[in-house]
């Protein structure tokens, strides 16, 4: 029964979320800001640097462990 509440509770929290949010007006941007908004951003690479060194390290260490285990295979 508490789940049941729980979960209606988080239902009617988040109708009226969607309520509040779609009442509000949009204010618009001033005069000449726009540009600021639309301009080419540089772009930056880092996390898919970072993401593939995490991936070498990862497959490194794998093939260490894998490596270590199959030299010292034990006979049960």
């Amino acid at each position: 029964m508490t789940v049941a509440g729980a979960v209606w509770v988080l239902i009617a929290l988040a109708s009226l979320d969607d309520a509040a949010r779609s009442a509000s007006t949009l204010p618009t941007l001033p005069v000449h800001t726009y540009a600021q908004y639309t301009s080419a951003v540089t772009p930056d690479d880092t996390g898919v640097v970072l993401g593939v060194v995490v991936l070498v390290l990862g497959v490194a260490l794998l093939l260490a462990g894998a490596l270590g285990s199959a030299r010292r295979a034990r006979v049960a």
